[in-house]
């Protein structure tokens, strides 16, 4: 055979990059029997495709592992062809270093899954209406082939420049499936952003996904749409619950929590940061993320302006990877607005030494002239379990300034920080973390379920108070005011350990749904009926399946449940501001020690 030869000669980049090489010399050697071998496999990883279905021999996708030189050969017939390959360390900017703030969008999908079009037709039209710095197509895992796969890592390879940067990514299907005390199917994985994998992914078991992908230095996952709520007797979508997330590799490669999504999913989008700072609570090393999640041509633009914002020294592939890595990102809903934050002096994605005083130093600014609605009106500083430790609001309405928020709190995990503009719009920053221990997942109480029929409501204005115990959380209570209480008898003293929710039934996209969700509460207990005592509060962020709090054993014949909040409350736009709250089941654990 003649002029057979690799598509490159030499390949030098940094570790964790994943790249193509093919043979090229011939029409048909996607179907011949072409062998690759590489003079040290631990530097070079080669990923073939030619026992894939629809696969082929004469393309592969090799990851490249660790400082170091070697060979890739690619032989047929007795001929070879081969390519040298030179992987150095990425290179880490250091937190000095001048940041450049890049805009692009981190989840995008084409006609290679269910939306339109192909990845080079998304990039093209992105890179050359100057739309965005950097963009990434990830079509769905479930739809891949082996010929998709390399394209879209092609694809990403070829409109890469000095003025923009692509990133091939998959939405990969993970899904743990259970059914739980009351008969209903919970979904406890959903999607999985996978950023530098090589292969496509849609599995049962985490052991399946990571053979799939490749574990290596640069490996990233992100949570696209991390919700948990649907029909309850459907799937709960990406419920990422407790026992998902138990995984140490989940751990050790999850970078990114969607906290913005689509606005054809607005009802999850009021969820999304709650997922987002329970991950933070539970040492998740993640920052926000933003994704239009667009199926269709309008790559780069649209109604969904809300921007990932990445900030690194220059503009290249390696220096976007090594920001997302470090955690130099953060999400601006308007897509106007650049942040600057710190903690103590640190910097996010860094980790400042645990104290009693945080100085938490911010400054904003636009990309380009803003109009009134993109003025900043508020800034809050959040920490553990989403709470705001500190705010400001801005009655001037600022487009740029400098301002510290404090912190006193000794046992505080992280902070990050949010900015609300006149519209509403949001922006988040990455998160700054101390040297504290993150929580342990909860465990349930050591009891039982109190039989319902035990568990009288006293008193529970608003609509089927009567339905709280019934069984069927799809046929629940409704609050006819905020803050609202209710009053339960168990008929005698007990000793009281947890506190079951069961959210109500909510139809699929429905906002006014969500924002019926379960916010802030407390429990108050009382032997008597007269004098009570707070159990527990929290605030709710979760909502696959019930939810238990547990708390300390208590000596109780009378709950007092206070609902403070309601998801739609806490979102604090006129359109939810008044939404009261709805509860499917509520349940009552009883001690057993």
């Amino acid at each position: 055979m003649k002029g057979f030869f690799c598509s490159k000669e030499e390949i030098c980049s940094f570790a964790g990059d994943v790249v193509t090489l093919q043979v090229c010399g011939g029409d048909e050697l996607s179907a011949a029997p072409v062998e690759w071998s590489c003079s040290d496999p631990s530097v070079v990883r080669i990923r073939d495709f030619a026992g894939e279905e629809g696969g082929f021999a004469d393309k592969v996708l090799l990851t490249l592992l660790k400082e170091g030189s070697a060979q890739v050969t690619a032989s047929l017939d007795g001929q070879e062809a081969v390519c040298q390959v030179t992987v150095r360390r990425i290179k880490h900017a250091g937190p000095e270093e001048k940041m450049n703030y890049y805009r692009g969008d981190m989840h995008a999908h084409t006609g290679y899954s269910d939306g339109v079009g192909t990845p080079e037709m998304a990039l093209a039209r992105v890179k050359e209406e100057k739309f965005l710095d950097f963009y990434t197509i990830s079509d769905h895992g479930i739809a891949y082939t082996p010929e998709k796969c390399f394209a879209n890592v092609l694809a990403a390879e070829q409109a890469t420049d000095e003025q923009f940067v692509a990133l091939p990514a998959q939405e990969a299907d993970l899904y743990f499936e259970l059914r739980d005390d009351y008969g209903f199917w919970v979904n406890q994985g959903g999607e999985l952003l996978t950023f530098q994998g090589e292969k496509w992914a849609r599995t049962t078991d985490w052991d399946s996904y990571f053979e799939r992908v490749g574990e290596h230095s640069a490996l990233m996952l992100g949570m696209p749409h991390p919700s948990d709520v649907g029909g309850a007797e459907s799937t709960m979508w990406n419920g990422y619950n407790l026992p998902y997330l138990r995984e140490p590799r989940a751990k050790k490669y999850l970078r990114f929590v969607e906290i913005l999504n689509s606005p054809t999913f607005e009802a999850y989008n009021l969820l999304h940061e709650r997922i987002f700072s329970q991950a933070l609570d539970f040492g998740y090393h993640v920052c926000p993320s933003a994704g239009s999640d667009t199926h269709s041509y309008n790559w780069g633009e649209g109604a969904m302006w809300s921007r990932t914002v990445i900030m690194a020294p220059e503009l290249s592939k390696e220096a976007i990877i090594d920001a997302m890595q470090s955690g130099r990102v953060y999400v601006t809903e308007s897509g106007n607005v650049k942040l600057k934050f710190q903690v103590n002096g640190v910097h996010p994605g860094g980790t400042v030494k645990a104290c009693d005083f945080y100085l938490c130093d911010f400054s904003f600014d636009v990309f380009k002239p803003a109009n009134e609605n993109e003025r900043i009106v508020k800034a809050e500083l959040f920490s553990d379990y989403g709470e705001v430790v500190d705010s400001v609001e801005l009655n001037r309405s600022r487009i740029r300034g400098n301002y510290t928020l404090i912190s006193r709190d000794v046992n505080a995990r992280y902070f990050y920080l949010r900015l609300t503009d006149a519209a509403g719009d949001r922006t988040w920053s990455a998160p700054i973390w101390t040297d504290n221990a993150p929580d342990e997942p909860l465990t349930l109480p050591k009891g039982k379920k109190i039989p319902r029929e035990e568990c009288v409501v006293l008193s529970a204005p608003g609509k089927n108070p009567e339905k709280l115990f019934n069984g069927n959380p799809n046929d629940g209570w409704l609050s006819d005011e905020m803050p609202a209480e209710i009053l339960i008898d168990l008929g005698k003293v007990r000793r009281i350990c947890g506190l079951g929710y069961y959210h109500h039934f909510v139809e699929i996209k429905n906002c006014t749904h969500v924002a019926q969700l379960l916010g802030k509460f407390k429990l108050e207990v009382s032997v008597d009926g007269v004098n009570y005592e707070e159990a527990v509060r929290r605030n709710m962020r979760s909502y696959g399946s019930e939810q238990v709090t547990p708390f300390s054993p208590k000596e109780a014949r009378y709950l007092r449940l206070t609902i403070l909040t309601s998801v739609g409350m806490e979102r604090g736009t006129p359109m939810y501001r008044d939404i009261p709250a709805a509860i499917g089941e509520l349940s009552v654990y009883e001690s057993e020690e």
